[in-house]
């Protein structure tokens, strides 16, 4: 492990576009990783091209990865391999059709060391149709059944981690490529594992199309009941019917896809 540095991994599949801006946004960046790692869930042959060129441009080291074992839209598994290849002391990442601003990194850097904190949380802006629709910020005081109903706003792209932390946390659960981010804050918190929520947006989160109104409805709904039964133990009655409302809901949606 390298000490004071940082490694960014970004998950992508079929989007070479939207990953150029992600990149962008990460080679722009006032405090520059040690590494980015890029782990292709679909071996596409344009990023790959892309990425070599890239090499050529930059001081940065760059990493590229591509899966074979690809499974139903699972990016947490391709963060997790992406992970196992890291070097640095911190771990940020960032899906492949977000962005950051400039200061991000730098931001997360300064606070958690000054915090002493083990994970630094961004707000996000929503962007609709590259308009700012609007934030979504993270509480700065944890509430278990909060995160056991709904999302209070951590997406993987606001995850700036202590990569010890991550590590013996056990990572993210791959089974979860809808939930994985609200399990591994839960488990951070089973574990006392301390957060700071940043004061500004510094995160730009642009996939605002609800699963329910794509094809990946059966997916989100598995998802959904994976982190139901991992989770059933701890949820009060009332985290219990939201829940299992989702679950209705979703098993219905895709239900309706098929015709």
């Amino acid at each position: 492990m390298i000490k004071n540095k940082i490694s960014v991994i970004i998950p992508t599949r079929l989007r070479l576009k939207l990953l150029k801006t992600a990149l962008k946004s990460v080679l722009t960046q006032t405090e520059k990783p040690f590494e980015i790692i890029i782990v292709d869930d679909a071996s596409d042959k344009k990023v790959l091209e892309y990425i070599k060129n890239l090499k050529r441009n930059t001081k940065i080291r760059i990493l590229y990865i591509a899966r074979k074992d690809y499974k139903e839209n699972s990016s947490p598994e391709s963060i997790n391999l992406g992970f196992k290849k890291s070097k640095s002391e911190f771990l940020a990442i960032l899906d492949d059709d977000d962005y950051w601003k400039k200061n991000y990194l730098k931001e997360c850097k300064k606070i958690i060391k000054k915090e002493n904190c083990h994970l630094i949380i961004s707000p996000i802006n929503n962007i609709y149709k590259k308009k700012k629709i609007f934030v979504r910020k993270v509480p700065a005081i944890f509430n278990l059944q909060d995160w056991l109903t709904y999302n209070p706003g951590l997406i993987c792209s606001n995850i700036f981690i202590k990569a010890r932390a991550f590590r013996k946390i056990g990572m993210l659960d791959g089974n979860l490529p809808y939930s994985a981010d609200r399990d591994l804050m839960i488990r951070l918190n089973l574990k006392k594992y301390k957060y700071v929520v940043l004061k500004n947006p510094l995160v730009n989160y642009t996939n605002s199309v609800h699963p329910f109104k794509s094809k990946k409805a059966e997916i989100y709904t598995k998802s959904n009941l994976r982190f139901y039964k991992k989770h059933y133990s701890s949820m009060t009655f009332n985290s219990h019917l939201i829940n299992i409302k989702k679950l209705i809901m979703g098993r219905i949606f895709s239900f309706l896809k098929g015709f």
